[in-house]
């Protein structure tokens, strides 16, 4: 899959760097190493008249051309003339393939160049004339040095470069700090753009931004890296020269630094390198919502493996359909009903393909993004039951409560349906979630409940069971009050919600708009989700901080409102529909964001601000809890939901306007 730069390019180091053959860029023309040996003269060689007479050296011009492979890009002497294509066809494929005069187009990579052995190989190349001798006697001078480079104005031999790009490949943190300003070496150790001029840098983490090599121009671009610095590595380098004998080390990777200046291999296009020396997929943007890299390759995996059944509890059938068959297979107005895994993502995915799935819109996207940040690690969750993405410890809490709660805790404290509950307890012990999941009347919206309540679910079954036992009284009320005496729900702040609920405010202001994103704050309840009465207290808390009517204006039959369920995915999906409804009005020409400069600056943070309100949530689910809160009305209904965060009680909501 990937090509390896040549080992003795990489031996060398020099600043004007080897490559692979297909990777574009300058070529160090004396890199490889001569096997042939002459002098090429045009006035001796060349057949057509030439005015002014040129050499090079014949092996180090075969070695050249060897390197660069199909790059038509070449201009050793920098004139601004490039080496002809139809030359470098010819020594790429046959030296008849392309004869003067014709159009050459192909380059098919026959590497007849390994082959040239005289100058006269060199003359019959299509268009080798006046300007290609001018280029080879300046890349290879008959008796010239090995180049080096300049670093900051000092020039650097061949062997004190390849000696300085083999020290800041390999050094410590520790290493570089006796040697250079401490924010060098943050940019040496991390990346170059880590540390600006100007700032105050104290870390130094070996991020190694040195994955994929180091050249004397990367060096020069070091935060605080100028003249001085110069002159104390070329002291370096010139009193402790290197030995020559830098083994690179490539062992199980891929990509990246081999220790010694150089690369143990190139990634394909679309891919980076990582920490590892592994070529990983490049973050890319779906449908307006971008994934990292990590998130992309959680999503190609994902897509690449799953079921159709795992992969329709995700996304839309359609768009699994596609997935699953080929991207063609299900178009948009069709009705398609099969899903029958011919496979045609064994070839490997990439994010154009992705987005051309039937059905696959920003709806889908956010779906993915939030399939694969479902856990810390950003993978797909170690379980998907009845749609829930679970961690195996979340699926073993879950089992806990279904084999130890009573048929109480479990209708009414966890809010299950009764049936299900009784076949919860008749169905006992369960093994696994397969097994839970089979069980009539346990479908998504049961296991959420279980999910949300194993969080707090602590009583052992013999206590229940004895509880039970005694005669059966009427439960008492419980008065909220003496629970959470001072239980109050008041505006709060947050920039994230602010930001958000304005771009909203100005895209859709013909709507009135559509969403507001109110910040709240509670207090006085800090165990409020350790009884069923304080949780219920906690909602009308916040419903009436939205809505405008007290709880006895409207009927029972209006309130649609849900239980505290662990985590914040319900939340996320509201956020990412209200930024297509921003994008719908753009769409619509309701509203130009680069109309004036506050619009233009939210409308570009708009996914941040969704990551800023949601991310930590889908991160760390048992840190959160969140809650629907709508009213169904026959003319214009609402919606909201509430999340909120338990170890301080701030509160965010996101609330749709009525749909009348």
């Amino acid at each position: 899959m990937r090509d390896t730069i040549p080992l003795l390019c990489l031996a060398l180091l020099l600043a004007a760097g080897c490559k692979d053959r297909d990777g574009g860029g300058e070529v160090d023309a004396r890199s490889l190493g001569a096997e042939v040996d002459g002098t090429c003269v045009s006035t001796i060689h060349e057949r057509s008249p030439m005015e002014t007479e040129f050499e090079f050296d014949l092996g180090c011009a075969v070695d050249y051309f060897q390197a660069a492979g199909c790059d038509f890009d070449l201009d050793p002497d920098g004139d601004g003339v490039k080496i002809a294509s139809s030359t470098i066809e010819d020594m790429v494929n046959d030296p008849a393939s392309c004869i003067r005069g014709n159009a050459c187009t192909g380059c098919t990579d026959d590497d007849s160049i390994a082959t040239v052995a005289d100058c006269e190989a060199f003359a019959g190349f299509s268009h080798f004339t006046g300007s290609e001798w001018q280029d080879m006697q300046a890349a290879c001078p008959v008796g010239g040095a090995e180049p080096g480079c300049t670093i900051e104005g000092l020039e650097f031999t061949a062997d004190e470069s390849a000696c300085a790009l083999e020290l800041f490949s390999s050094m410590t943190c520790e290493e570089c700090v006796d040697v250079f300003d401490s924010r060098v070496c943050e940019d040496a150790l991390n990346d170059p753009d880590t540390c600006k001029v100007g700032e105050t840098c104290t870390g130094c983490d070996d991020g190694d931004g040195r994955y994929n090599g180091v050249d004397c121009d990367e060096i020069a671009a070091y935060s605080y890296f100028g003249p001085a610095a110069a002159a104390t590595l070329l002291e370096t380098v010139q009193a402790e020269p290197c030995d020559g004998d830098c083994a690179p080390v490539c062992d199980g990777k891929e990509c990246g630094n081999d220790g010694c200046g150089g690369v143990c291999g190139s990634c394909d296009d679309g891919e980076t390198c990582d920490a590892e020396g592994q070529c990983v997929h490049d973050g890319c943007t779906l449908e307006g919502i971008d994934f990292d890299g990590e998130q992309m390759d959680c999503a190609i995996s994902f897509l690449e493996t799953a079921t159709c059944a795992e992969c329709d509890s995700v996304l839309d059938s359609r768009t699994c359909e596609d997935a699953i068959d080929d991207a063609a297979a299900c178009q948009i107005g069709d009705t398609c009903t099969g899903c029958d895994d011919g496979d045609t993502r064994d070839d490997g995915l990439d994010c154009a393909e992705i987005a051309a799935y039937s059905h696959f819109g920003p709806t889908s996207a956010s779906a993915l993004l939030t399939y694969v940040g479902a856990d810390e690690t950003c993978g797909a969750p170690d379980q998907l039951v009845e749609g829930v993405p679970l961690t195996d410890a979340e699926a073993a809490a879950i089992l806990e409560v279904a084999n130890g709660a009573s048929q109480t805790q479990l209708d009414e404290a966890a809010g299950l349906d009764a049936r299900a509950a009784v076949n919860i307890v008749d169905g006992r012990p369960f093994a696994d979630m397969e097994t839970l999941a089979a069980v009539s009347y346990v479908g998504r919206t049961a296991i959420e409940k279980l999910l949300a309540y194993s969080v707090i679910w602590e009583l052992p079954a013999e206590e229940e069971e004895e509880e039970e036992d005694e005669d059966e009284e009427e439960e008492e009320e419980v008065d909220p009050e003496d629970l959470c005496p001072t239980l109050q729900v008041t505006a709060g702040t947050n920039a994230d919600a602010t930001d958000l609920a304005r771009l909203i405010e100005l895209a859709t202001m013909g709507d009135f708009p559509a969403y507001l994103v109110p910040p709240l704050q509670a207090t006085g309840c800090d165990a409020f989700m350790d009884h069923a009465v304080t949780q219920e207290a906690m909602m009308w808390a916040i419903w009436a901080q939205i809505y405008p009517w007290d709880r006895g204006d409207l009927p029972e039959s209006m309130f649609e409102n849900g239980e505290w369920t662990v985590g914040g995915a319900d939340f996320r999906s509201m956020l990412n529909t209200s930024l297509v409804v921003v994008d719908e009005h753009i769409d619509d020409g309701d509203w130009d964001p680069d109309a004036d400069a506050e619009g233009a600056a939210l409308y570009a943070r708009r996914q941040e601000l969704v990551e800023a309100l949601s991310a930590d949530a889908l991160a760390n689910p048992t840190s959160y809890v969140e809650i629907r809160m709508d009213i169904d009305a026959v003319e214009c209904s609402q919606e909201a939901v509430a999340l909120l965060k338990l170890d301080d009680l701030t509160i965010v909501v996101i609330h749709q306007l009525p749909r009348c």
